[in-house]
């Protein structure tokens, strides 16, 4: 009997079972093939007909920026110069 190979490279696949709290620990190959560490950020996407997505958060923000047509511009720093005058319109003449 032959055993069926295992996931290509690059990828992975176990199944794991819940805790008491349900919670779960990713293991430590995935987080090995994934470059996640402790104190990592990382997104849980979930969907009720599709499951749960586990992603790393700078992958989900390039996708956004990309998805968005890059990233958002920096906020601007609020100024003292004088705040514009209102235009007027011929006859507003008050």
């Amino acid at each position: 009997m032959t055993t069926p190979p295992g996931p290509p490279p690059g990828k992975f696949a176990i199944t794991i079972t819940l805790g008491p709290k349900g919670q779960i620990v990713i293991p430590k190959a995935a987080r090995e093939l994934c470059g996640i560490q402790p104190g990592d950020s990382i997104l849980l996407l979930a969907d009720a007909e599709q499951g749960i997505a586990i992603v790393r958060q700078e992958l989900f923000e390039e996708f956004f920026a990309a998805t968005l047509g890059g990233a958002a511009p920096p906020p601007v720093a609020p100024t003292t110069a004088q705040p514009p005058t209102a235009s007027r319109t011929p006859g507003d003449e008050s």
